[in-house]
């Protein structure tokens, strides 16, 4: 399919995956070299990450952006690494939560943020798989 033909969505959902991975590690480099200041609760939370806990983070935008690549290349793999991103998603915020203290750090309007995060989530998921049932990803 050539570029041209993409949907307009197509190009906003990756440049949303990319901006957002652009922006969650540009936050805690800052964060980490000491760019930017917490506070004391953000610091002990940031202080209790382990390299695990790295990991699956950057698992999240692996998937997230891997399935906005194949997005963009109007492939079916996108509907599944999209979901594996959102479900990997979910277990790092319940992780998080229990082990963490990630809510508490969050505060009500990060938690509101969150959840609408999720909700854009999944109807980019529901768009792709759209998407690939009608023959659209290949």
């Amino acid at each position: 399919m050539a570029q041209a033909q993409r949907p307009a969505w197509v190009w906003a959902i990756s440049l949303f995956f990319l901006g957002a991975s652009v922006a969650i590690s540009a936050a805690f480099v800052l964060a980490l070299t000491g760019v930017i200041g917490l506070a004391p609760a953000q610091q002990a939370y940031l202080d209790k990450l382990t390299p695990l806990d790295f990991m699956l983070i950057g698992s999240v935008m692996t998937a997230n952006l891997a399935g906005a690549f194949y997005l963009v290349q109007m492939r079916g793999a996108a509907v599944p690494l999209l979901v594996v991103g959102w479900g990997a998603g979910l277990f790092e915020l319940a992780w998080h939560s229990v082990a963490k203290g990630w809510i508490a750090v969050l505060g009500a309007p990060g938690v509101v943020g969150f959840a609408a995060a999720n909700l854009l989530s999944l109807i980019i998921i529901a768009y792709a798989l759209g998407l690939a049932r009608r023959g659209i990803l290949r």
